[in-house]
């Protein structure tokens, strides 16, 4: 198997341009965040519980850089994650 990273580099590149998004990331990116926003809504106040236990306690205080970390995590890996091509999978409704 031939792999050329700088090619890979270059069409992620292309895959970020917002007139390149396809319609599998303009379904899809919605459906994401209206998932993420909806959890947040359902669990807001165990998510304010946890901020308090994190605020209250010197033990879980590095519960705060959870959240920086991941964002920087999924910034290096921003170029992989353009490249790919959300779709459906009607599987995931059968269990």
């Amino acid at each position: 198997m031939n792999f050329e990273p700088d090619h890979v580099l270059q069409s992620a590149d292309r895959a970020l341009s917002p007139r390149v998004l396809g319609r599998g990331w303009r379904c899809g990116l919605p459906l994401l965040a209206a998932s993420v926003l909806a959890i947040l809504a359902v669990y807001w106040d165990t998510a304010k519980s946890i901020a308090a236990i994190w605020r209250s306690s010197d033990t879980f205080t590095h519960g705060y850089l959870i959240v920086p970390i991941k964002l920087i995590l999924v910034w290096t890996k921003r170029r992989e994650v353009a490249a790919l091509t959300p779709g459906p999978t009607p599987w995931v409704f059968c269990c």
